[in-house]
């Protein structure tokens, strides 16, 4: 393990205090001598530490099978009865995840609308409702969350405004300052794929490359990388919806969707009864002779995109979030069909681990980042 650096004698037993909460979110559970080789801290220093964290239900401890001798035990980050909340703002409204530090929701809130007729601004009032809600659901549970997370289907500035996006019309909304302000909590903004990747991370499990899409409005990759989430120069990182599909893409005039996007809304319009504005849906249908041949079309541009992002990155798994359980395992199926070629194996295109709540914490969980864990 990395050593992180223990404080020295002239800094404060506090400093320590946060180094060892730090190494326990991020490496998992650790037994003591762990937790001093990863942080530098001497065994007296480690275990005084680990014994008061405990008693402030920060850290909770676990006993290992017996090898003979003392028993040994193993640390791991809980921060009871701390919480988050996750938000996911999409053209029909806003939902929200109130969770534990270890990723166990514990409530949820809705505010929805009329995805055909609701406004920039009636979204924004409605997210402010949400965000509300869960932190009342907190409040009720006994402490409001300690920070706040919020995916939109947009890019995101790293100041937290949204910038243009299909679903929400929202172009230079200032969210994060705006949340923040109405809450007095620290607030991050982030694009919807990127939190649906972070979901995917789980500490201590040593996964290192993945890419997680989402099939919604349009298409989306968050990109994880050597551990870290990949937002790019212009944070558009994973924009594969602009993904170019053929040469008749070239010198065509700048468009509001991307090449690959517009391919797919051309297969969605002869679908009788299809949501043309959303054609990525059209998984959905699923095994339904009336959409077979847009389905498959579909299904071809998805394994394209995907192959363009095996072949770059390399992850160690793709996964897919909003799949209905109905419909996981044969998305599946017809995806790594299509791909046998690239020697993806079995079960490298996966559903989301955390099914239809992955997007909230994922995002609650990137702003537990903005938490000093000392303030706990």
């Amino acid at each position: 393990m990395q050593r992180t650096g223990p404080s020295t004698a002239s800094t404060t037993l506090a400093d320590n205090r946060r180094l060892v909460l730090d190494v326990l979110r991020t490496a998992g559970p650790l037994t003591r001598s762990e937790i001093g080789d990863a942080s530098g801290l001497s065994p007296s220093a480690t275990a005084r530490i680990t014994s008061a964290l405990e008693a402030e239900r920060l850290i909770a401890r676990e006993k290992l099978p017996s090898a003979g001798g003392r028993p040994a035990w193993r640390y791991r980050f809980t921060a009871e009865g701390r919480y988050l909340a996750g938000l996911r703002v999409q053209g029909d409204g806003c939902r929200a995840a109130l969770l534990t530090w270890d990723e166990t929701v514990v409530a949820r809130a809705e505010v929805l609308l009329d995805p055909a007729a609701a406004t920039g601004s009636e979204l924004l009032t409605a997210t402010h409702r949400c965000l509300a809600r869960i932190i009342a659901e907190g409040v009720g549970l006994g402490a409001s969350p300690v920070a706040i997370g919020v995916a939109v289907p947009s890019i995101v500035e790293p100041d937290g405004t949204v910038r243009a996006g299909a679903e929400v019309p929202w172009d230079g909304v200032r969210l994060g300052a705006e949340l923040s302000a109405a809450t007095d909590l620290p607030v991050l903004v982030e694009n919807d794929a990127n939190a649906l990747a972070f979901s995917e991370l789980v500490p201590g499990n040593g996964t290192a490359s993945l890419a997680g899409l989402i099939l919604g409005h349009g298409l989306g990759a968050g990109i994880i990388s050597e551990g870290h989430l990949l937002r790019g120069a212009r944070a558009s990182a994973g924009e594969i919806g602009y993904l170019l599909t053929s040469r008749d893409a070239l010198g065509q005039e700048p468009a509001e969707i991307g090449d690959l996007e517009r391919r797919i809304q051309v297969a969605a319009a002869g679908v009788p009864g299809s949501v043309s504005s959303a054609p990525a849906r059209l998984w959905r249908l699923l095994g339904e002779p009336r959409a077979a041949s847009a389905v498959a079309e579909m299904l071809d541009y998805l394994a394209m995109a995907i192959a363009s992002l095996v072949v770059v990155l390399d992850p160690e798994r793709v996964v897919i979030g909003d799949i209905p359980p109905e419909h996981a395992a044969r998305l599946g199926d017809e995806l790594e069909h299509r791909l046998g070629g690239l020697s993806m194996g079995p079960g490298m295109i996966a559903p989301a681990r955390r099914g239809a709540d992955a997007v909230a914490i994922g995002a609650a969980l990137l702003a537990a980042e903005l938490v000093d864990l000392q303030s706990l």
